[in-house]
C-alpha cells in the first residue's frame, strides 16, 4: 500500500531499482578526525556511535556548525525545492500525522520552511 503511494504521488519521478553496483557496501557517516577527537578528548563523546548523539545525554551539536552558518548564496528557495510539492509534504503528514512539520500555503499542502515559502 505504501509502495503504491509513492507511485502515484510521485509518477514518472518515482526512482527505479536499477540493479546493484557488483559490490556489496555499508552506510556510514564521516567525521573528520579533528572533529572527533576533539569531542573525545574534551567531553569524553565518541561520535562513532549513534547512542553519543543523544542530546538527553550528551551535547553533540557543540562539536558543529549550525545550519544557519550556511550562506543564503548557495540555498535554494524553499519553494523552489521538493518540500513544495503537494503530493509527497500529503503523503508525509498520511504517514506521520506530524501536522507541525507541514502548513497549507495556497490552498496546498507543503512542508514547512524557516522563512515561508522564499525562506531558505
Amino acid at each position: 500500500a505504501t509502495r503504491n503511494k509513492l507511485v502515484s504521488a510521485l509518477g514518472d519521478r518515482m526512482p527505479r531499482l536499477l540493479g546493484d553496483m557488483g559490490y556489496e557496501g555499508v552506510e556510514s557517516i564521516y567525521l573528520a578526525d579533528r572533529v572527533r577527537a576533539r569531542a573525545m578528548d574534551s567531553e569524553g563523546l565518541a561520535l562513532d556511535y549513534f547512542k553519543f548523539y543523544n542530546v538527553s545525554w550528551n551535547r553533540p551539536q557543540a562539536f558543529f556548525s549550525s545550519y544557519t552558518d550556511i550562506g543564503d548564496d548557495v540555498l535554494v528557495a524553499c519553494q523552489d525545492t521538493r518540500f513544495y510539492w503537494q503530493s509527497i509534504a500529503q503523503f508525509y503528514l498520511d504517514l506521520t500525522g506530524d501536522s507541525d512539520g507541514t502548513d497549507v500555503v495556497s490552498g496546498k499542502r507543503v512542508f514547512k520552511c524557516e522563512g515561508g515559502a522564499s525562506g531558505r
